[in-house]
């Protein structure tokens, strides 16, 4: 339980955390003004975390070669949000130039007001653009080295989505109740593995819950607001999983299953790729983040932002 301060009604550590939040708010700006220095006619576009400096990067380019821009990384949406009411309090000119890009997650906009100088993504993060059927596709004609196959690629491709159908579906309570923390100011995210293993069971032909169940770990602290979470049960269920779904989680899940495609298209043990010809290696160490966001659609509005942003730097 949070010990309550002397000073005030408010718990000491909701008061530490606005604390290191108003410090790391200053560092960046610190940070921003010095890069805006070293580079003042360039775009700079502020991210929540490396992953999607790349995903952007080839997105961006992309949808316009000409698109130059200095990546700025804040390490969390949190930051990302600080730093720009920051940056639009400043009475000099820091916020020409500069843009920001944010996931949805299960929080949306996390009560900031949208506006012209920040991209929301639709979809839950970055990650849920890459984990699709039309990225596998590229991926089996070149790192899989199925090309010359489309007969087997198709079946490929349809044991995938009846797999990646079932993840979604055996996590869906663990969304819900990460959906639900988010609803309840508590990132229960923090409270679950980030190594797929410790979360489903991966096949090549399915998904396997663990037992016990990894949402066991933060149901209890949702259970505690039965009438609330069970408020929230309709909306939640209106997400597309796909899309909005815990990307992370997606992501991790895809890259399982494309190991293990990978261990088969050598073996050729199944019928999944038995009618392929013969390889002694593919290149599944080179499919990462830039690889798929290269393959990948660009997310819906991206283009009209990332040209808005070129045009009015121009200005």
């Amino acid at each position: 339980m949070s010990k309550i301060s002397s000073k005030s009604n408010v718990p000491d550590d909701l008061v530490e955390r606005a604390k290191k939040a108003r410090e790391t708010s200053a560092a960046l700006k610190i940070q921003l003004i010095n890069l805006r220095q070293k580079i003042p006619q360039r775009l700079i576009f502020v991210f929540e975390g490396k992953d999607d400096v790349t995903a952007y990067m080839h997105w961006i380019k992309r949808i316009d070669s000409k698109i130059s821009f200095e990546p700025f990384v804040c390490n969390g949406k949190r930051n990302v949000l600080s730093l720009r009411s920051s940056v639009q309090r400043d009475t000099d000119d820091l916020a020409d130039g500069v843009y920001f890009y944010i996931d949805r997650d299960f929080d949306d906009s996390a009560g900031a007001e949208l506006g012209t100088d920040i991209f929301m993504c639709e979809a839950y993060s970055i990650e849920n653009y890459l984990v699709n059927e039309e990225v596998l596709e590229e991926l089996l004609k070149d790192e899989l080295q199925c090309h010359g196959f489309p007969e087997a690629r198709e079946e490929i491709i349809r044991q995938f989505s009846k797999v990646y159908r079932e993840f979604l579906s055996v996590t869906c309570d663990l969304n819900f109740y990460l959906y639900c923390g988010k609803k309840l100011g508590s990132d229960l995210a923090n409270s679950v593995p980030d190594k797929i293993n410790k979360i489903v069971a991966v096949s090549l032909d399915g998904v396997a819950e663990l037992d016990p169940p990894v949402e066991k770990a933060i149901e209890a602290a949702i259970k505690s607001h039965a009438q609330f979470s069970d408020g929230l049960r309709a909306d939640f269920e209106l997400m597309d999983p796909p899309m909005r779904f815990r990307g992370k989680f997606s992501l991790m899940f895809f890259f399982r299953w494309l190991e293990l495609l990978a261990r088969e298209r050598i073996d050729r043990l199944t019928a999944l790729t038995a009618s392929l010809s013969p390889v002694t290696r593919t290149r599944f160490s080179q499919i990462n983040i830039g690889t798929m966001a290269a393959r990948s659609a660009i997310p819906k509005g991206l283009a009209e932002f990332a040209k808005a942003a070129n045009e009015g730097n121009r200005g």
